[in-house]
């Protein structure tokens, strides 16, 4: 088959063209075009892992013998597309390298990865407007996707988050754990206090430092975290238990401000144990307290406030309203029930 090839060259000795396979065309065209395009904002890094991913999913269930990173850009039809959403429903992943089990990828997970592989190939289209393009294909190939059934997944009320604390009173430290009890509590409770308090994913615990515990001009104690995700820089304001439990840790680490001395998979399991006061059903994983927070957020009508204020100074963005002059979230993040009475 004789396909028309159009070549893009960023750098000497660099080519895309429409046999390019799907692969290339991100690494070599995608990546680089819209981190120097001017007329957007950049490209986050969450991003760009998101859709490589999708990318990884691509080569790993499109490719063949000779083509070992799938079919190249000019052989993709709505009716590949398909096919590949159609394997992604069968498509098993591990947890970690060294894990037997696989799993399966959920429904959200499915649609996400087939939406990320449509926009990466529709930049392969035709050029349209102020959009980036590349001009590869005379078309942009796609299916329709409707969105999955989602519901919320399961979290605790306040009572059970305030028996998960209690539980660390009579929550024994590991076998193997050779630093003290008082030091296993004290990092359970910094690492509870973390969680529920600022609302950021689980693992954000191994890499706050003391230099991120800064006082702001008024005296008021704020951490600056950055994502684990998504790299921004989040500043939210301390709770009293939130400062009270990491000052606790003081002395133990010089740099961490809540230094586990073992790996994140051994504070999981230990949070499987400090659960020994709810019912089986009720036990979840260290995700679950940033669906605790987020509840409990909306409880104190963080939404409604946040508006009213922006409503109240006439600003058409309540970013605005929150980078200027109050912000609506600090107020509800301080008005967050106390779990360790």
């Amino acid at each position: 088959m004789n396909h028309h090839i159009k070549l893009w060259t960023p750098e000497p000795g660099s080519q895309v063209s429409s046999i390019s396979s799907l692969q290339h065309f991100f690494d070599e065209w995608y990546i680089p075009t819209l981190a120097k395009d001017l007329r957007r904002r950049p490209i986050g890094r969450a991003t760009i892992d998101r859709r490589r991913a999708a990318i990884n999913w691509w080569t790993r269930l499109m490719r063949s013998p000779g083509r070992p990173e799938g079919p190249p850009l000019a052989e993709i039809t709505n009716e590949l597309i398909a096919e590949f959403r159609k394997k992604l429903e069968s498509a098993t992943f591990r947890r970690g390298k060294w894990t037997p089990n696989s799993y399966p990828l959920s429904p959200v997970s499915q649609t996400r990865t087939v939406q990320e592989i449509q926009i990466v190939v529709g930049t392969a289209g035709p050029a349209t407007g102020r959009l980036v393009r590349a001009g590869l294909l005379p078309e942009s190939p796609g299916i329709y996707m409707p969105s999955p059934d989602m519901s919320p997944k399961p979290t605790w009320n306040t009572n059970e988050a305030r028996l998960i604390v209690a539980g660390l009173a009579t929550s024994k430290a590991p076998r193997l754990w050779k630093h003290g009890a008082e030091m296993y509590h004290k990092l359970s409770r910094a690492t509870l206090a973390f969680w529920f308090y600022t609302g950021h994913r689980a693992t954000t615990i191994n890499q706050i430092c003391w230099n991120n515990l800064r006082q702001d001009d008024e005296g008021n104690w704020r951490l600056h975290i950055v994502s684990v995700k998504t790299g921004k820089m989040d500043i939210i304001a301390i709770h009293a238990r939130l400062l009270e439990a990491i000052r606790a840790c003081e002395g133990m680490d010089g740099k961490r401000i809540i230094p586990w001395p073992v790996y994140y998979s051994a504070v999981v399991k230990a949070h499987v144990r400090w659960q020994h006061l709810l019912p089986a059903n009720r036990k979840l994983s260290p995700q679950a307290w940033r669906r605790c927070h987020a509840r409990h957020i909306q409880l104190t009508g963080f939404s409604l406030a946040r508006d009213l204020a922006a409503r109240s100074l006439c600003h058409a963005s309540a970013s605005t309203t929150d980078a200027h002059y109050t912000s609506a979230r600090d107020a509800a993040v301080l008005m967050l029930p106390d779990i360790f009475q």
